[in-house]
């Protein structure tokens, strides 16, 4: 297939030095000795500090050589991953809570991972394996030599000190002439000091001045580097400083408008924008740190192994940049020798791969030779019957139906032939976001060979509750930006995302105006997506010798200026690209841009309807066909983590329109607000969305629609309510509290609002009841059923005293559903007992006190501080022998027993009603509050067994079954 970064990248990589072959030799012949089949298999932790390219790749290594020597359960269930994501704080409990756990064995990813777990480790002696660590020597946890008896008995793993002397000697191979260097490194940080002693020795050797900026936190980074900037260095180095490497983006966007390159010790970084990556494959390392881990499984002792420095070197130079900087840097001829001479402009032919020969011939097949095929025949031979193709989407029209057929093409593309090699089955949830997981689970019992995810709603539902079957994903925003990965991909998911095509919409406004001459582009430096699209830009221009103006803005405010500069100094057409604070603000773009008659392309081609001029988006059935030749090589045998999450590869064009002198027919601009990404959220604003729909509106002819999402950030909730007060839409719909808290500030009185999933719009300042409230305001509370919880803890469990739960002071929400509760509960005889939560890191603690206490039953109330943590609460509760009632249906999967939740979807179709009614004319100040009356009862079998509860008829009557698929 093609490699949509054959143009960008020459990689090559280099020898592994001696000692390493020396020590791996000898681990590949006790590896290869393990039992074809374990019967039982050991509970491993995986600690990485954070989640960074260089760490995700070392630990999928890690697990790459676990699963192929035999060490990791079906759905990986002996494996358990903890990412603290860089707050140490979590770090330090994380590790404590790894080192009297029930785990064989713990492998760190990281210096900072293994410090932090030694520490913890000391009086334990828990069999402990590093790596992805620059300098163990020091460390400072024990590791005083490479000997055997130069470090803790427990403990084994490998060092990967960055080759720092050999990236610098390639920059002077790259430019002889160079004279000086800036580097932004933190001193707070061991291996960052290792790497600059090495940096400032070879630079003597070379002649080149170091120049040093310090930074002991991401927000100092921009100064330090704008420091090194204005003291006139020639390129920037990155090496093993973990602040540095987290501010990559904007240090590459800095040194770009300066004019100088930026290299580094990590291969991966070329595609950020660096001219060149010189450092360990970290998926590699992730291997070799393996192989330790798995000899000491097998029954070697920690003890026994030498701690030495192993680098699988790889080299990685972006040519484009390299293009960029002019006569002075070129590859020389020594560089040249080390890069493969093979053609990597050719086509990937199809390679067909027949089972019926394989199986006539008794060969078994290699992984490799399988991922290599395009062509599949006689697929049904392989497993001696038909795939079972399982495809899930959300709802029924004519863009999904075109991507579910673009599946079922690229299966038939790809050799596949129906009701021979495979069945294809599609469900549909027809836009009940409600009956998703009822569909799932009865997907799971069909027991398909795959299943392919249509619309980011079903991949979520999907990703968070399918282990044990490869999904491919489709018709779907990239997992990574949606954060859906901290712990890193899991290892049955491949799939295809879009990629907003920067060249493709520049060639469009190059054909709309054959005489431009600049276009321009306003983005936001500090958001690496946009630093990203800002670099394709400038490269298209090159290629395009079209002149590139860019303005950077730091908030919505500083739009309307920043455009109006574009347009002073010559641009004739604006790109907006995949920009968060662009799309936010675009209304004020498109207003500057009109008055100057000056035309808008989009990567985002629902801008269009608000004024965007044309746009390049994604084909939905190409879409689906490159989803399926990916299936195909599922169903074939590829292993789901040896596939890519990849990009699309077809987009979908919407031609400029001539201008037009009339007056367009006024649409309705609605508008919806998120503060965060929740999966309650996100049911809210189907149910919405739906509502609207079903009642006869159509987008794009009746009314235009913007969604916007704080992710969680406050300033930039602010930000979007100042923007939607001067946008003046027709109707504003908040999800969640402290966006109407929000709204209510800055929207505007003449603003009119409706709101869902709210716990009590009264408490939240917009009305003094739920009948007297401000003139625009109104909508649905979701309030939990507390009274009903209370009366059925006391019908399931007779002769409960106390019950237990968390809560945040600082939500007033949390705070008000503690008090109902404890209302609700003393109304039953039930006492209730509390533990107050001030910051994610207290979550442990505060749940091992709790469940310290005189508490029969832990029943978590709902809150934007303990959702995201409950399965600490509910790990801790088990531990206790504690069962656990919930307020979240989500929340079942983690661990509880028992869930009494509203249906957030019809809370969003009641909002809804409510939306038409304002639409249709009716005055917010005449619609009442209302709670909503959807309610929902689940329980899981076995865990009420376990903690025999007893479930009454009437009970068993109206609950719903759980099964929890992890299980």
């Amino acid at each position: 297939m093609k490699n949509l970064f054959k143009d960008l990248w020459l990689a090559v990589s280099l020898i592994v030095g001696a000692s390493a072959v020396l020590l791996f030799s000898d681990i590949e012949q006790r590896s290869s000795s393990k039992p074809e089949k374990l019967h039982e298999y050991p509970p491993i932790a995986i600690m990485q500090i954070s989640s960074t390219p260089l760490l995700d790749t070392h630990v999928a290594g890690i697990i790459d050589r676990l699963m192929e020597k035999g060490y990791v359960a079906p759905g990986n269930a002996n494996i358990r991953q903890f990412n603290p994501q860089g707050d140490f704080s979590t770090a330090n409990t994380i590790a404590r809570e790894i080192a009297n756990g029930p785990y064989k064995l713990v492998i760190t990813s990281s210096t900072v991972a293994l410090q932090v777990f030694s520490k913890a480790n000391q009086n334990v002696g828990k069999l402990h394996v590093f790596g992805a660590v620059t300098d163990p020597y020091g460390t400072g946890v024990g590791i005083s030599g490479p000997a055997p008896d130069q470090h803790p008995p427990y403990m084994a793993g490998i060092g990967t000190f960055q080759p720092v002397k050999t990236a610098f000697q390639t920059l002077k191979k790259l430019n002889p002439n160079i004279k000086r260097v800036g580097v932004v490194w933190n001193p707070g940080e061991q291996c960052s000091e290792a790497c600059l002693y090495e940096a400032r020795m070879i630079c003597q050797e070379l002649g080149i001045e170091l120049v040093e900026a310090i930074a002991t936190n991401t927000s100092e980074v921009s100064e330090a580097a704008r420091s090194l900037l204005s003291k006139g260095v020639e390129a920037i180095w990155i090496g093993g400083d973990t602040v540095a490497i987290a501010s990559l983006g904007m240090i590459v966007n800095l040194a770009k408008q300066a004019g100088i390159p930026v290299f580094t010790n990590d291969p991966i970084d070329v595609k950020a924008g660096a001219l060149f990556g010189l450092g360990a494959n970290y998926f590699t390392v992730g291997q070799y740190t393996a192989d330790v881990a798995i000899a000491i499984l097998e029954g070697k002792s920690p003890s026994e192994f030498r701690i030495e420095n192993v680098v699988p070197e790889e080299l990685r130079i972006n040519t484009d940049v390299l293009s960029s900087l002019g006569n002075a840097w070129s590859i020389s001829a020594e560089l040249q020798a080390l890069i493969s001479a093979s053609d990597p402009g050719k086509e990937v032919e199809r390679i067909e791969l027949d089972f019926a020969d394989v199986k006539s011939k008794g060969v078994e097949v290699d992984l490799e030779t399988i991922k290599s095929a395009n062509l599949f025949r006689n697929m049904a031979l392989k497993n001696g019957r038909p795939a079972k193709v399982a495809v899930i989407t959300l709802v029924e029209n004519k863009s999904l139906e075109e991507a579910i057929q673009g599946v079922e093409d690229g299966l038939k593309w790809s050799g596949l032939q129906p009701e021979i090699d495979y069945t294809f089955k599609t469900y549909s949830a027809q836009g009940e976001i409600s009956q998703l997981m009822t569909i799932i689970d009865a997907v799971v019992r069909e027991k398909p060979d795959v299943i392919v995810t249509i619309t980011t709603p079903v991949m979520m539902a999907v990703v968070k509750r399918v282990t044990g079957i490869p999904v491919v994903l489709c018709v779907t925003s990239d997992p990574n930006k949606l954060n859906m990965f901290p712990e890193g991909r899991p290892e049955n998911v491949c799939g295809v995302h879009d990629n907003p095509p920067v060249e493709a919409l520049l060639e469009m406004a190059m054909a709309y105006d054959p005489k431009l001459k600049a276009v321009g582009i306003v983005y936001d430096a500090s958001q690496m997506n946009s630093v990203l699209s800002v670099e394709k830009l400038r490269i298209a221009g090159k290629n395009k010798k079209m002149k590139v103006i860019e303005v950077t803005a730091s908030n919505v405010t500083e739009l309307s200026m920043a455009t109006q500069a574009l347009i002073q100094r010559g641009a004739g057409a604006i790109i907006v690209s995949a920009d968060n604070l662009v799309t936010t603000g675009f209304a004020s773009i498109r207003r500057v841009a009109d008055g100057s008659g000056i035309p808008i392309f989009a990567t985002e081609p629902q801008l269009v309807a608000e004024g965007a001029t044309g746009a390049y988006g994604d084909s939905f059935f190409e879409w689906g066909k490159q989803s399926g030749k990916m299936a195909a090589k599922v169903i074939a045998g590829v292993p789901a983590s040896h596939l890519p999450l990849s990009e699309t590869e077809v987009q979908l064009r919407i031609e400029p329109k001539q201008k037009s002198v009339g007056v367009s027919q006024k649409k309705l601009k609605l508008r919806i607000v998120h503060y965060s990404d929740t999966e309650f959220a996100e049911r809210c604003h189907e149910g919405l969305i739906d509502g609207i729909r079903n009642a006869g509106y159509v987008e794009g002819r009746d009314y235009e629609m913007r969604v916007f999402n704080a992710q969680g950030d406050m300033s930039t909730l602010s930000s979007i309510m100042t923007t939607i007060k001067s946008d003046r839409p027709d109707l504003l719909m908040v999800i969640s509290t402290p966006t109407l808290q929000a709204a209510l500030r800055q929207a505007g009185n003449e603003t009119k609002i409706v709101f869902t999933g709210v716990g009590d719009a009264v408490k939240a300042g917009a009305g003094k009841s739920e009948t007297d409230h401000l003139p625009n305001v109104t909508g649905i509370t979701t309030r939990s059923p507390f009274s009903g919880m209370a009366k059925l803890i006391k019908e399931t469990l007779p002769g409960v005293k106390n019950v237990g739960t968390l809560f945040t002071p600082a939500e007033i929400n949390s705070v008000l559903y503690k008090d109902w509760f404890k209302e609700a509960l003393e109304n039953e005889g039930i006492g209730l007992i509390t533990i107050p939560v001030t910051s994610s890191a207290d979550l442990t603690q505060a749940a091992a006190e709790l469940c310290r206490k005189d508490v029969q039953v832990i029943c978590q109330i709902v809150d934007n501080m303990t959702r995201p943590g409950f399965a600490l609460i509910a790990r801790k509760a088990a531990e206790n022998r504690i069962p656990v009632f919930v307020f979240d249906s989500d929340q079942m999967r983690e661990g509880g027993v028992l869930c009494l939740a509203r249906d957030y979807y019809d809370a969003g179709l009641e909002a809804a009603e409510k939306a038409v009614r304002i639409l249709k004319g009716e005055n917010p100040a005449e619609i009442p509050f209302s709670n909503t009356q959807s309610e929902k009862l689940l329980y899981n079998p076995e865990l009420a067994e376990l903690f025999k509860l007893r479930l009454t008829e009437g009970f068993l009557e109206k609950a719903v079954v759980y099964t929890n698929e992890k299980n």
